[in-house]
Parts: structure tokens; sequence; C-alpha cells
């Protein structure tokens, strides 16, 4: 949940955004973030902390990634568009594309 939600002041489409960066964690690490904090501590550490720990061993496009996420200020996080041009996502699709091109599949 966005620090905005929390804070009841208002949802926006950059509260989705701020929901894709707590997936990408849990998609790769099977665990959400503050999944080790019960329900109002880990509201509470995400209103405070600068953004939700980030997994050690990831690569700087994905750290980057999920700190743009992250930013507290609504006002300052990407849209998704802006989103789907990050190093991150363009590297991820062209590696993909090989074997999709094999399966018959696409990436749109």
């Amino acid at each position: 949940m966005a620090p905005e939600v929390i804070e009841m002041s208002g949802v926006c489409a950059a509260s989705d955004i701020w929901s894709v960066g707590c997936t990408v964690i849990e998609l790769l690490t099977c665990v959400p973030p503050y999944y080790d904090l019960q329900p109002m501590p880990a509201l509470f550490r995400t209103v405070q902390d600068v953004h939700p720990p980030i997994p050690d061993g990831l690569s700087p496009d994905i750290t980057d990634f999920l700190r743009q996420c992250f930013k507290k200020d609504s006002i300052q996080r990407p849209d998704a568009r802006t989103l789907l041009e990050h190093p991150w996502i363009q590297n991820s699709r062209r590696a993909l594309s090989p074997s999709l091109r094999q399966t018959g599949g696409s990436i749109r």
C-alpha cells in the first residue's frame, strides 16, 4: 500500500506504481516488502522508511526501477508509460523476444 493511501491523502495512478514495485519485489523474492512485520508496524514503516527494503544482489537496473516506483512523493513517481521505457523493462523484453519468437508468442 502506497504511503499516500496509508496517510489517507488520496489515491492516484501513482499509488498503483508503488504497488508495481511491491509486486516486482514479491515476484523476485516470493515475499512482499515487510512480510516479517505485523500489519500495523508494516504500515508505519511504509510511511517512515525512505523506501521498502530492496533486496541485495539485484542488478543496478532493477534497483533503479524499484527506486523509481518507491519515490515517496507520488508526483515524482513515473507513470506506467515511462516505466515501460526503463532500461530494465527494455532489456528484459529484448532478452525474452527470441524465446517468444520460437514459441509463436509476442510481447506487446
